[in-house]
């Protein structure tokens, strides 16, 4: 609440590791990454779906089948508002004429702006209270119904020959399948063998792929393009224009089925539904914010905000700016950790950000030739092996004894031959494991290389922020007081004791928070003063995981340092052109 009162939100920005400008409460900070990750950087996930009004929770399965719109709760078609079930006396005429008339107790909708009720368009009132409204019917249902069922045998058969040519791409093992089963054996080809037999599944389907090729889709009732436009009714030349009777864009592009002409023909829409989503970080995949399950809650089972670990800089004291004329503000610095953080500040120039970019781009270029390099690795490694595979079948078959030789040789050149084959035989089966060995490790290891060295491109163009004066910075470091939640109760200023500020930079002192001084002169006569620093600072990183008794958890110091751009306002007696 305090950032949306205070205008700090929009003059203190922070850089992202993608170079956008945002302010630190829409920030996040990755724990994983130990990075800034702002909106463009986490992807997001649908947790739940469920109703602003009633707070029903919903199924994605369930919600998709109604649309993402509540069965109970309306919005008022006039001006947007949720509707309510309000109770009425009708009184129902009797048979006998000699009988009074009994009263019944009816339910209808009305809103309390804009007075609307269902009884404007001549709904029934219904005996009630709780569902049955009836919905009215869509013109045009049965055409798009039929549009639908053929997009989507459209879209099935694009996917069954988009799986056709990943399959196609592979290579073929068939000339595995005509060597004898012997020499599958000593060459370790049962085992590929076994696993051709496994894509038999993917072939069964790729026949019913086919004939779903050769049935050709077409749309019963395609639509058929007319040069003859209706006339308009004389209604719209002879009566006069209402305007009031009249609905805004707005109310009919709220119903684009029915388009309604006339306020009249106004219907109830029903609510829409609203989704609690979490947050991931793009990099590393870890959770940035997850809210509970139950919709009324505002509780986060993770919520790493940035405004939780990164210290807060704000504008306390802004005097009268005049051009090249130098002037003392006031900053304010919050601590929002539980120990001591010292911060240093120091002056920001472009070359930091062409360092930065250029290193960004270094490497992404040396992680895509790493996966390239070890993608061509595995193929060649690959394509050996089925060489070597190839010629040692072939060897084999050469070598082997005919019947006529083995006649006319005797005993004892058949034992030799037997002992130097066999003995040949384990020689080449154990290069041939000791190979497989090797490029199954290559292999993986590039497969390995590749998932850890993964990288998101998340850079975008950050707003147009041009420092427009110079800046005077503390040379010495600003020590900030650990967070203490009882401190707020405490009047004592026992903080200001602990350390020995420098009355020229820090004005004043208080529990986890500082005020100091900077020097800014503006150098542009008209506009506001911009300019931009660097803050950095030491971050303990804790590590919990996997923690035994007795043990302490992990940490390490992390340096971090964030680029921050200050608005302090217009210069004095400037008029904008």
């Amino acid at each position: 609440m305090a950032s949306l009162l205070n205008a700090d939100g929009e003059h203190v920005l922070l850089s992202c590791t993608c170079s956008a400008l945002s302010p630190l409460t829409r920030l996040y900070f990755c724990r994983h990454c130990i990075k800034l990750r702002c909106q463009l950087c986490v992807s997001h996930e649908v947790d739940s779906y469920y109703c602003p009004n009633c707070l029903e929770n919903m199924p994605s399965a369930e919600a998709k089948l109604k649309k993402n719109r509540c069965a109970n709760c309306f919005d008022c078609p006039s001006c947007g508002n949720t509707l309510s079930t309000r109770a009425t006396a009708v009184a129902i005429p009797s048979e006998d004429k000699k009988t009074p008339p009994q009263a019944k107790k009816v339910y209808y909708l009305a809103c309390g702006f804009c007075r609307w009720s269902s009884r404007d368009v001549n709904m029934e009132d219904r005996t009630v209270a709780s569902g049955g409204w009836p919905d009215p019917e869509n013109p045009s249902a049965k055409r798009i119904g039929t549009l639908v069922d053929f997009y989507r045998q459209l879209a099935q058969k694009e996917k069954v020959e988009r799986e056709k040519k990943k399959l196609s791409k592979r290579r073929n093992y068939m000339h595995l399948a005509f060597t004898p089963k012997k020499k599958k054996d000593r060459l370790g080809m049962s085992s590929l063998s076994r696993r051709k037999s496994s894509l038999s599944y993917l072939t069964a389907h790729l026949g019913k792929g086919k004939e779903m090729e050769d049935v050709e889709i077409v749309l019963k009732e395609p639509s058929k393009a007319t040069e003859d436009v209706e006339t308009l009714p004389e209604e719209f030349y002879t009566l006069p224009l209402f305007l009031e009777r009249v609905p805004h864009i707005s109310q009919r592009l709220a119903n684009p089925d029915l388009q309604p002409t006339g306020i009249k023909s106004l219907h109830t829409r029903h609510k829409h539904l609203l989704a609690k989503r979490s947050q991931r970080c793009r990099e590393c995949e870890h959770n940035l914010s997850k809210p509970e399950f139950n919709p009324s809650s505002i509780k986060f089972k993770i919520q790493l905000g940035s405004a939780y670990y990164v210290p807060r800089l704000r504008i306390a004291q802004v005097p009268s700016l005049f051009y090249n004329q130098e002037a003392q503000i006031t900053l304010s610095m919050t601590n929002p950790v539980e120990s001591i953080v010292k911060v240093t500040l120091h002056s920001y120039e472009k070359d930091d950000d062409e360092d930065d970019e250029n290193k960004k781009n270094e490497d992404s270029k040396e992680n895509s030739e790493n996966e390239k390099n070890n993608e061509k690795k595995g193929e060649e490694i690959k394509n050996e092996k089925n060489e070597k595979i190839e010629e040692n079948s072939v060897k084999e078959e050469k070598d082997e004894p005919t019947e006529e030789k083995k006649g006319n040789d005797g005993k004892e050149n058949k034992s030799n031959a037997d002992e130097e084959k066999g003995a040949s035989e384990t020689a080449e089966q154990e290069k041939d494991a000791k190979n497989k060995r090797k490029t199954d490790s290559l292999v993986s290891s590039a497969l390995f290389d590749r998932k850890t060295e993964r990288r998101v491109d998340n850079r975008c163009e950050s707003r147009a922020f041009v420092p427009t004066a110079e800046v005077v910075l503390p040379t010495c470091a600003l020590a900030l007081g650990a967070r203490d939640e009882a401190a707020e109760f405490d009047d004592s200023d026992t903080t200001a004791e602990l350390f020995s500020d420098d009355p020229r930079v820090v004005a004043d002192r208080q529990a986890n928070k500082l005020w100091f001084y900077v020097k800014v002169t503006p150098k542009k006569p008209v506009g506001d003063v911009k300019f931009s620093m660097i803050m950095q600072y030491d971050y303990k990183h804790t590590t919990s995981t996997l923690i035994k008794g007795g043990q302490e958890p992990e940490t390490r110091i992390e340096t971090q340092r964030h680029k921050i751009h200050i608005n302090l306002g217009p210069v004095e007696g400037a008029t904008d052109v």
